[in-house]
């Protein structure tokens, strides 16, 4: 039989464990193992622990298997159950005397489907942590070494960044994974086939813990073939890794289980006998052996009379499981003393998910006897039909939640404690003022970039930039950046799916851009929509390194006698659902306003010459006086006053207008005549709100709600005139 489990031993430990022993040396990780450690002692010298998973009074499957083993008249009935249904074809396994190896093999199934079911976010966590970590330690050395893994692969840079450093040195055996790796398409297919690493590896902890611990002959043969035939699936599953394209790699990858390509793995004969029928039996495990998930109440389950006697003998099959887990999470928890045993801590980590959804397994098969149990026995046996059922099961799976929620607390949020006191705002501001945006906005159309705000967008502790800028006309561009830490570099968000631009690095929005802590999300609308009868807010989260509409809400009236209809959308699932008028204001009552400041500039070279500018407002004649040769010119209406180079001009007694149509010894907001008209126009951005007209020869510019500056230049090159004037 073909065996794995020394390269995927490695490549588990790689993935979950070697990236703690690669960085327990570096100060910069200190904060985090110390956190982990924190986490794992206040959990395991307390509640989680002792209190929770290792007292048996705190689960009814554990305190009903117990009673079914003081019953020698059920001891009997299930002996004898058992063999009336020897040979009888159960999974496959046809051979007579395998009934109760059969019984042990569906429970130990039901088990591990629980746990991809419920597995996956977590062991993505732990991935990022891993990878994050390791990454920053190979840059330590210089940012070369990130260079050159990813000009190691012909795809999937993002992915080769993140996950080829887990897998620097492997050599010989390990050619298998390694072709794998160059055979993926995506950072997202990296990301799968590391979460599948991680549940194999979670798999083997508990078979292995059954194998080393049990005293169940028939148990422990049922954790062998089922054991063969997770090496075998996996095995077939990196052979035939560039079977998986395009976006149906991404589940199939991620999956252990639940995986419909290894069917070909036994139509092609490529795994035969037992470790076939493990596989059929992955792929054929029904919605009700997923069990329920952690903290998810399901109310009643229908279950048979036959599957009654099954959920009898799976929870017996638990209770042993349960049993073999916790000796060995017994015999680890001495060798954690300090912070620099994080690796053990993972370990442990590992084997108390696996305790966990052993005993939430376990529960959820004493619910299912307890909700539909025909004949009395289970309620008689465990409570005296005293209890609610469904109050004990919701109870029970709060519990667990807490429970793994507590656990996942050895895995700190890596991101968040690197991040902790990264100057994200000092990286953005030296970005912002050297004006290297500008390669990314080219498809900006109004006005130009003048406002930027700072903000962790998701919630992962990694501060977005967000740069902003329109034309006075209410309609805005934006553009988002994110920082990869590891690789030390700004990089621009795709944003995905707007109406206007489809995919691009700039979006447009109307009146104004705010933000969801709720969702975590940036909601705005695209289009003016001039009427009363209609509107729509999109909300866009950012995911990987793009931004993309996760859903919208909106309103909409035929007329207004009609009263206002309300409606969610969801993006991903193309479903639209109607609300009422007091859910949508909870969306729009919930958001948070921006706050938006100046993109700072390089200094300009502006005028040394005196500025007019100051003079607006300022009494007309006084003006007038002081500046040599200035005559009335007798304008029809108003006063205007000029000299050939400066003109000005009030309908009252203030200056409104002032002019420069020649070589003087005057500027207008640091804007001198025969200046080049593009060191002007960078000028006015630096003093002005935004532009509101963009012409070849002439630009204008909203100083202020109430002022506004003209530039001219009829060559296209030079200043030949500037007007600042009330509006």
């Amino acid at each position: 039989m073909k065996r794995l489990l020394s390269s995927f031993l490695i490549l588990c430990l790689l993935l979950s464990c070697t990236p703690g022993a690669v960085a327990a040396e570096s100060t910069s990780y200190a904060e985090y193992y110390t956190t982990s450690y924190e986490s794992y002692i206040s959990s395991m010298n307390g509640w989680l622990w002792i209190d929770y998973l290792k007292n048996d009074n705190q689960f009814g499957f554990v305190q009903f298997s117990n009673k079914m083993e003081e019953s020698t008249l059920l001891q009997k009935a299930i002996s004898i159950t058992i063999e009336l249904m020897d040979g009888i074809h159960l999974n496959d396994i046809e051979s007579s005397g395998n009934a109760e190896i059969a019984f042990y093999e569906d429970a130990i199934l039901g088990l591990l489907v629980t746990m991809e079911s419920e597995l996956s976010s977590e062991l993505d966590k732990q991935s990022e942590a891993d990878a994050t970590m390791t990454l920053m330690d190979y840059a330590v050395d210089g940012e070369q070494a990130v260079v050159n893994f990813v000009g190691a692969l012909t795809g999937g840079e993002a992915a080769a960044n993140i996950f080829m450093p887990l897998l620097n040195g492997l050599t010989g055996s390990e050619a298998l994974i390694q072709g794998a790796m160059k055979n993926l398409e995506s950072d997202a297919q990296y990301k799968a086939l590391a979460r599948s690493a991680h549940l194999y590896c979670d798999f083997e902890k508990v078979l292995s813990a059954i194998l080393i611990k049990s005293d169940n002959e028939a148990l422990k043969t049922a954790a062998q073939n089922v054991l063969d035939g997770i090496n075998q699936s996996f095995t077939y599953k990196l052979e035939n890794i560039s079977s998986y394209t395009g976006d149906t790699a991404i589940p199939q990858l991620g999956s252990f289980v639940f995986d419909d390509v290894l069917a070909r793995s036994i139509e092609s004969g490529d795994i035969t006998g037992k470790s076939a029928a493990m596989v059929n039996l992955f792929r054929g495990v029904n919605a009700f052996n997923a069990g329920a998930g952690i903290g998810a109440f399901i109310g009643n389950s229908v279950v048979g009379g036959h599957d009654i006697f099954l959920r009898y003998f799976e929870m017996l099959a638990m209770a042993e499981i349960r049993e073999c887990l916790i000796e060995d999470i017994s015999q680890r928890v001495p060798s954690v003393t300090g912070p620099e045993d994080y690796n053990e801590i993972r370990e442990i980590q590992s084997y108390l998910y696996a305790l966990l959804y052993t005993c939430q397994r376990g529960e959820y098969c004493m619910y299912s006897l307890l909700a539909k149990d025909y004949t009395g026995i289970a309620r008689f046996i465990f409570w005296g039909k005293t209890k609610n059922v469904d109050e004990w099961y919701e109870s029970t799976s709060n519990v667990l939640k807490t429970a793994y929620d507590r656990i996942g607390e050895f895995t700190p949020d890596v991101s968040e404690i690197i991040c902790k006191n990264f100057d994200f705002e000092s990286i953005y501001l030296e970005f912002l003022e050297n004006n290297e945006y500008q390669s990314f906005v080219s498809e900006w159309i109004h006005g130009k970039p003048s406002q930027y705000a700072i903000l962790d967008i998701n919630g992962d502790s990694i501060k977005e930039l967000l740069i902003t800028g329109g034309d006075g006309t209410g309609f805005y561009n934006f553009a988002v950046f994110s920082y990869d830490i590891a690789l030390k570099e700004i990089y621009v968000l795709e944003i995905v799916g707007t109406e206007i631009y489809g995919e691009s690095n700039v979006a447009q929005y109307y009146g104004s851009l705010v933000y969801s802590p709720k969702y975590k999300a940036l909601v705005f609308t695209e289009l003016n929509n001039p009427s009363l009868y209609v509107d729509s807010y999109g909300y866009w989260i950012v995911e990987g390194r793009k931004l993309i509409m996760d859903f919208s809400i909106s309103f909409e009236r035929e007329n207004e006698t009609q009263p206002f209809k309300y409606s969610v959308f969801d993006s991903g699932h193309q479903k639209k659902k109607s609300i009422s008028e007091k859910e949508f204001h909870l969306y729009t009552d919930e958001r948070d306003i921006l706050q938006w400041n100046s993109i700072p500039k390089q200094s300009l070279p502006s005028s040394f010459k005196e500025d007019l500018a100051i003079y607006m407002g300022s009494d007309f004649f006084s003006f007038v006086k002081g500046i040599n040769g200035m005559h009335d010119v007798g304008a029809t209406y108003g006063i205007e006053y000029t000299n050939g180079s400066i003109i000005v001009s009030t309908s009252t007694d203030v200056i409104e207008f002032i002019s420069i149509e020649g070589d003087c010894d005057y500027s207008i907001l640091g804007i001198e005549y025969g200046m080049p008209l593009e060191t002007a126009e960078e000028i006015a951005y630096q003093s002005c709100q935004y532009i509101t007209e963009d012409l070849p020869n002439q630009k204008r510019f909203s100083v202020d709600a109430r002022t506004s500056i003209a530039i001219y230049a009829e060559d296209g090159k030079t200043v030949d005139g500037i007007s600042l004037f009330s509006e």
